[in-house]
């Protein structure tokens, strides 16, 4: 149950090499937007779950994650990178599912950071949450005006989501001495965090992309809106799972969503927003209470038309 059928696994070669060979041989337009977002063709790819990722000649990366091991500094020049109520941000390798032998590496050889929230507020009350929380990438002035962006560039990145979902944040007004403290209540500490068993499905996983100019207008989009935020599929190969543990580090392969947000939507949203002067590209965790996801190659590219002559609705 975990293979894709051979007749299946031929007719998603034969669609996406055959666009693949004619738009960069044959110059047909047509078919650029399938490796944007393969759900324009939903209707003729096999029913199964796709994680696709696409990468532009024009894109311009403004955190990739490894040029240093300073979690608030981005790839490109006076970029710099804040969080805002995370419960976890760090830069780590990506790995791969296994070894192929045992002296060789585990690794992607590639760079991502982990963010990690949960707005509710530990205590009793379940109703309690805090601010959304935010991980956001600050472009230094002038550099939006330099690269001359406009409605037809977008925001590029990819995302995977994991199955950790962290503990309630701290009570940010923690009960005076001799209060009743939350423990006392029967409430959660705040730390920690839990995954999701083998019958226990996590909850799905939804944020928000939000950019703002240097006079505070901002605007926001779904990322659900650009494509499925997927957590890594499990795939069990042998029939005994203790050969299985043996061989496998994990039980699935971290590969990443790849999206592209046309900023020409943000500014359907509010019109007020000057791309010339754009500061920051914000992920909002406001669409999901708690979560986890792995993020790699923040920044923008200019796709160009046909990318966007179809769309899903």
């Amino acid at each position: 149950r975990y293979l894709v059928p051979r007749e299946d696994q031929r007719r998603m070669a034969e669609i996406y090499i055959t666009a693949f060979l004619e738009t960069t041989m044959m110059d047909v337009e047509k078919w650029r937007p399938i490796f944007r977002d393969h759900r324009v063709i939903g209707e003729w790819l096999p029913e199964t779950m796709y994680v696709t990722r696409m990468q532009h000649a024009s894109f311009r990366r403004l955190a990739g994650f490894e040029e240093d091991i300073d979690v608030t500094t981005g790839t490109g020049a006076g970029v710099v990178l804040r969080g805002d109520s995370l419960e976890t941000w760090a830069e780590e390798t990506l790995p791969l599912r296994s070894r192929n032998r045992a002296n060789t590496s585990a690794s992607q050889e590639n760079q991502a950071v982990r963010l990690g929230w949960n707005n509710r507020i530990a205590g009793p009350d379940t109703t309690r949450f805090g601010p959304a929380a935010a991980f956001r990438v600050e472009l230094p002035p002038g550099l939006a005006r330099a690269w001359a962006l406009g409605a037809g560039h977008s925001v590029s990145l990819a995302l995977g989501a994991t199955p950790r979902i962290p503990g309630p944040r701290e009570d940010p007004n923690p009960p005076e001495e001799g209060e009743e403290t939350e423990e006392g209540r029967g409430g959660e500490s705040g730390r920690g965090g839990r995954t999701g068993g083998d019958d226990e499905e996590p909850p799905p996983i939804d944020l928000s992309v939000e950019i703002t100019d240097g006079s505070g207008h901002s605007a926001r989009v779904p990322l659900s809106r650009y494509g499925p935020v997927r957590r890594p599929l499990d795939i069990t190969i042998w029939r005994r799972q203790d050969q299985e543990d043996e061989v496998f580090a994990d039980r699935s392969e971290t590969v990443l969503q790849g999206y592209e947000i046309r900023m020409g939507d943000f500014l359907d949203e509010n019109p007020d927003v000057d791309l010339g002067d754009l500061r920051t590209i914000s992920l909002v965790f406001d669409r999901s209470p708690a979560g986890e996801v792995l993020v790699d190659d923040i920044g923008v590219s200019r796709l160009g038309e046909a990318f966007w002559s179809a769309r899903v609705n």
